[in-house]
């Protein structure tokens, strides 16, 4: 909701989202894909630790998608 936008609850649920699957299931890696105008989403990606890996498409039609990666060994 945007009254609650700015507030880090989007980056508590993604934290703890990353500690879960790198204890729990044992991930050793995670992507993100976000659209290119969503500078808060970013943010929060870049605020974690993803870097930024290019751009992807999904479909060879569809909509270029900034994508992101990030490590968690």
């Amino acid at each position: 909701l945007p009254e609650h936008w700015g507030e880090g609850y989007a980056r508590e649920a993604c934290a703890a989202a990353l500690t879960l699957g790198r204890e729990h299931f044992g991930l050793s890696r995670v992507v993100a894909i976000v659209s290119p105008g969503n500078a808060r989403s970013v943010r929060v990606l870049e605020h974690l630790g993803f870097a930024d890996e290019g751009v992807i498409r999904l479909k060879d039609d569809g909509e270029p998608l900034r994508f992101f990666g990030m490590g968690l060994g």
